[in-house]
Order: C-alpha cells, then structure tokens, then sequence
C-alpha cells in the first residue's frame, strides 16, 4: 500500500472489482431455479483487474499454447506407450506468478476498501506483487513461472513446441494449455 502520489510517472492506476459468483460443489454456477441443488451452493469472490484499462507496456502478453497437431503427438505417444492419460487444472494459477520489478503494476483497492485506504484525503493503491487475473499479461507471467519450475525439476521442454515438456525419466509427456496440463 503506497501513496497515489508515489506512483511513479507514466504508470496508470488500474482500476479492480470483486467477482461474486454462487456455485455448487461440483463446480458449476449455480441455478436459482434448481431447487433440489439449493442448499449446497457456495459462495465464491475473485479479486480481478479490469485490464481493459491496462496500456500494454510489458511487451509479450500472451501465453502460448498447443497446436492441434501437438495434441495429436501427445495422444499417439500415450497411446504408443501405454502411458495413462491425466488431465489437471492448476487452481488460482495467475496467483502464483511474481510481477518483475521492472515492470510494476499498481491498482486502485476494490470499492469495499477505499474508504480504509483513504488516509487524510489521500488514496492509497496498492503495488501488485502477483499476478491477477484481469492483467492482460497474467497468461504470459504464469507460463514463465511454471516453465521455470518445470526445468528446475528436470523436465525438458521441447523445442519446436514450447508447450510440451518431455518428463525427466523420458517416460511421460505433457502439453500445458495456460493453466490447464494434459
């Protein structure tokens, strides 16, 4: 938490919201005309950016993913191997990657927490020290943060895809679809 006026020259103030959703426990929003599911929804927030605001000053913002015919690759290998196949969802995953500190993000606190952030008639922001979802480089932080963590634990990353990512023993592969690995 800093001053507004410490922000420094050329960086905008990104504005945020709270996402509120009801979903039962499989997952699913939840459906007000489901009765029978009523009493089993729960409730959820997510903290995002509202990064159509955002100027795109990190150069690279995308996260690649799979080709089809890597996909494809990936299958026959399983099949050819007679590896089992396992799909995995990385929950929270923009969270767990670091913003550089060369290319800091600030933001406005959601409208629950302005009035606490207002000090003397001075706004206070806040500096991200993660990713959030809503930036629009979020996908591309969380590639390179999983990538790193893939290399440090042996796992070689193929080079005309750089998605997949042959397993240290050579007895595995795995394609990586943002936050979603197969």
């Amino acid at each position: 938490e800093i001053d507004e006026a410490s922000v420094p020259e050329g960086h905008k103030v990104l504005p945020t919201r709270m996402v509120r959703t009801l979903k039962n426990y499989d997952g699913v929003v939840y459906d007000p005309s489901d009765k029978v599911r009523e009493n089993k929804a729960k409730k959820k927030s997510r903290f995002v950016v509202k990064g159509y605001a955002e100027r795109d000053t990190h150069g690279t913002t995308y996260a690649a993913v799979p080709g089809s015919v890597s996909i494809k690759t990936v299958l026959t290998l399983c099949s050819k191997h007679n590896w089992s196949l396992k799909t995995a969802d990385i929950s929270t995953a923009f969270l767990h990657a670091d913003i550089p500190d060369d290319q800091p993000v600030y933001v406005w606190p959601p409208q629950e927490h302005e009035t606490k952030c207002n000090v003397g008639g001075r706004m206070k922001v806040w500096k991200l020290q993660k990713a959030l979802y809503g930036l629009k480089a979020a996908a591309r932080l969380w590639q390179l943060h999983l990538q790193k963590i893939l290399t440090e634990i042996g796992w070689k990353q193929c080079h005309s895809d750089r998605t997949i990512y042959l397993a240290p023993d050579g007895r595995g592969v795995m394609a990586v679809y943002v936050d979603d690995l197969l």
